[in-house]
């Protein structure tokens, strides 16, 4: 296949970096600066973002070919054995949100202590990409369940995110996701409750979170420690106003890829 001149230079320049590309005659790449600047940006781009809520589900979702593998850990409230607890998750999506409709399935080992994978569960989300910064979802978590989550009831919610670039120097975006859910949503599990929160993106690799969960708020930072590898780190505190039983902190890391 022929490749034009013209795409070769540009691909010379974005390979070599932003200041061979700005050596380069504009007439010759025929781009405007706006459209070099916004190519030299992309190519400088992490391969992942950090994360924009510590709890609750969010609107944007995986779609085909999408995997996503992550562990974690926790606090136990104080009086409460063991001490610490883990889990881990595995992530796959189909279908394609951005033209149609995506499905997200997850399955969580919840506790990987003195019996791994003794206790999970299984939960599904339908979601649609409303504009290149937004999306709709609807979920079930607890859809399938086994060992102790056996005990916890099935939970439904509706989710929408929103993501917004800023124009100026500081804060590079926000993001904001709010919802409606019951059951883990809703304390005591009665009724349906509004849940949300905001992220507030520091840096391209960083994002602080606060998350109210419907009832408790958490608080945590979400870091892409590398620019080419879809590797993302998430550190934070569960319940800060104790409304529940203690403060806990928790931790997790979560690597995504394609086939």
């Amino acid at each position: 296949m022929r490749m034009n001149m013209r795409t070769l230079v540009l691909a010379a320049a974005l390979i070599a970096g932003p200041q061979a590309a700005s050596a380069l005659q504009l007439s010759e790449l025929g781009l405007s600066p706006e459209q070099i600047k916004a190519l030299l940006a992309q190519a400088k781009a992490p391969v992942a973002s950090p994360g924009i809520a510590f709890g609750s589900p969010v609107a944007f979702g995986a779609g085909w070919g999408e995997v996503g593998v992550g562990a974690g850990g926790s606090t136990r409230p104080k009086g409460r054995s063991p001490t610490l607890d883990g889990g881990a998750s595995v992530v796959v999506g189909v279908g394609n949100p951005k033209s149609a409709v995506g499905l997200e399935s997850a399955v969580n080992i919840i506790s990987i202590g003195e019996d791994p994978g003794h206790d999970g569960n299984v939960n599904l989300k339908l979601h649609t990409s409303l504009s290149r910064f937004s999306a709709m979802a609807v979920g079930v978590e607890n859809v399938a369940r086994w060992g102790t989550a056996k005990k916890t009831r099935t939970s439904t919610f509706v989710a929408y995110s929103q993501l917004v670039p800023l124009p100026w120097n500081g804060p590079r975006a926000l993001a904001f996701n709010i919802g409606l859910g019951d059951n883990r949503f809703s304390k005591g599990g009665e009724g349906t409750q509004l849940f949300g929160g905001m992220a507030v993106f520091v840096h391209p690799q960083v994002s602080l979170i606060a998350d109210y969960n419907g009832i408790e708020l958490n608080g945590g930072v979400s870091w892409v420690p590398f620019r080419r590898w879809p590797l993302t780190i998430n550190l934070g505190a569960i319940n800060l106003t104790e409304n529940t039983a203690g403060t806990e902190f928790s931790g997790g890391v979560g690597y995504s890829f394609r086939f």
